[in-house]
């Protein structure tokens, strides 16, 4: 008897996870393969969002785009919400975007070209910066600009739009540090941050490294000290070559003035009719 209720509570065990299994696997199935009133749905928010990037409401775009990405991933998507956040500035989050239309090999050839002309938009507009943790427990979490960073993208270098920016290093629901960071157009910046037991150690082999590298650099463009200042200033003045120079430099002056007052803009998001399927191919 005892046998039997064993070989009952087995099979009743095995049937239920059955159950449950199938129950995940018509779940997962749900998930991937949208409802044609969700595919409508999501057809509209996406028209939505193209007025918005024609009206220049960036913000108000990235949100419909959003939306639209949680029913389905598609190219045309991809690029519209990549191309709004390069717009607002949002260059770590609006890169992985736009290579994803790049390496799509079923998207059109004029999407790709335009999300090649995104990421060129950001790479003249900002630099790359790397956030380094040193020591950094499980639970540690990177914000820059209140946006969180994927742990997989700490330590490398990620695309970032030049000026000020806002980095907070958390810990759970605790901030642990937060500073500000500068970065250049074309620059490529580095922060190392420590968090735990022999971190300081790191941290100025780091610091050491970085002066020794501004020390070689200052010593590579040296003058010389055989000269006191009033001789090189004299020599200077009496160089053909300072004319030249000064030649070079205002044309130089020029260019830039015109290449800064002739913006190009980013690339704009993909416009006309949200039924063509080109714009939305689900």
């Amino acid at each position: 008897m005892l046998r039997m209720y064993a070989f009952c509570a087995v099979l009743g065990f095995a049937v239920v996870a059955s159950t449950l299994g199938a129950s995940n696997v018509v779940h997962a199935q749900a998930a991937t393969a949208p409802s044609p009133e969700e595919l409508t749905e999501a057809r509209r928010i996406f028209s939505v969002g193209i007025q918005h990037a024609d009206r220049g409401e960036w913000e108000e775009a990235v949100v419909c785009f959003r939306q639209v990405l949680e029913v389905r991933e598609a190219p045309p998507v991809f690029f519209n919400l990549g191309a709004a956040l390069v717009a607002l500035g949002e260059y770590p989050e609006a890169e992985p975007l736009l290579l994803r239309v790049v390496d799509d090999p079923s998207a059109e050839a004029t999407l790709v070209e335009r999300a090649r002309a995104s990421l060129a938009t950001m790479a003249e507009r900002g630099g790359r910066l790397t956030i380094r943790l040193v020591d950094a427990p499980p639970n540690t979490v990177v914000y820059v600009d209140r946006e969180v960073l994927p742990a997989a993208r700490v330590g490398v270098e990620i695309p970032i739009s030049a000026g000020e920016h806002d980095l907070s290093i958390r810990q759970g629901s605790q901030e642990i540090t937060r500073r500000s960071v500068r970065v250049t157009i074309g620059d490529h910046a580095e922060v190392v941050v420590p968090l735990g037991a022999g971190a300081d150690t790191a941290l100025a082999e780091h610091d050491a490294e970085t002066t020794a590298d501004a020390e070689a650099r200052a010593n590579a463009t040296h003058l010389g000290t055989t000269h006191d200042r009033a001789e090189l200033r004299r020599r200077r003045l009496r160089s053909p070559w300072l004319w030249s120079g000064v030649g070079v430099g205002v044309v130089a002056i020029v260019t830039v003035i015109l290449v800064v007052t002739h913006d190009p803009g980013v690339s704009d998001p993909v416009q006309g009719n949200s039924n063509d399927p080109t714009l939305l191919r689900f």
